[in-house]
């Protein structure tokens, strides 16, 4: 029987500041083949594996994301989910800096919520941008991560590769992975973010 991954996220990186919210006008949905052609990976290799492509919502950095919207959004995904029976693996396609009033961990939330929809042995692997936040609510929930390595990203379609790799070879080849979360105390500011530049650069060799 052919393993089944699922496919869906939602990306977007907020100015807590800001006034304007953002809502479903903001977000492009990408969804099925267009979804697919996105992660862009060697689909054909892998033919004991019944991917899912069902919807990524991503939008351009703006300010808060809508609750309601949030709440509806994520409940239309896992509502897809359940609907899928018998999944082996999700891939998550998210950013990492979403904020939305209320919900002090808006990606940990939705990841909880993924968690929940699903059977103990459903794996899940999670791609993240290299500024993303991370919360011992994501890390208790995933099974496999992926981030950026570059800033700027010149490295996208790679890190998903990776991600959605590391699951295929833990759903197919039983390879297990470790994840290990720890707090660095350096505060870099935004100018100083790039991987091309000190002290970042060191950073990302390590």
């Amino acid at each position: 029987m052919k393993k089944k991954i699922f496919i869906c996220g939602i990306s977007t990186e907020c100015c807590s500041y800001s006034t304007l919210i953002q809502n479903k006008k903001d977000f492009e949905v990408l969804r099925s083949k267009k979804l697919l052609k996105y992660i862009n990976f060697p689909y054909s290799k892998h033919d004991n594996i019944t991917f899912i492509p069902n919807k990524f919502y991503r939008s351009l950095p703006g300010g808060p994301v809508d609750k309601k919207f949030f709440i509806k959004t994520i409940n239309n995904i896992t509502n897809d989910l359940i609907k899928s029976t018998h999944i082996d693996g999700i891939l998550l396609i998210m950013h990492g800096a979403m904020y939305v009033k209320g919900i002090s961990d808006p990606e940990g939330f939705f990841i909880k919520k993924i968690r929940s929809k699903v059977s103990n042995d459903c794996q899940i692997s999670l791609s993240y941008d290299l500024h993303g936040q991370m919360t011992d609510t994501i890390i208790k929930n995933i099974d496999y991560f992926a981030a950026y390595k570059t800033a700027p990203h010149i490295d996208v379609n790679q890190t998903y590769s990776r991600a959605l790799r590391m699951l295929i070879d833990g759903i197919l080849k039983n390879k297990k992975n470790h994840i290990i979360w720890e707090k660095i105390p350096v505060l870099v500011s935004g100018e100083m973010s790039s991987t091309i530049v000190e002290p970042c650069k060191k950073f990302i060799k390590i």
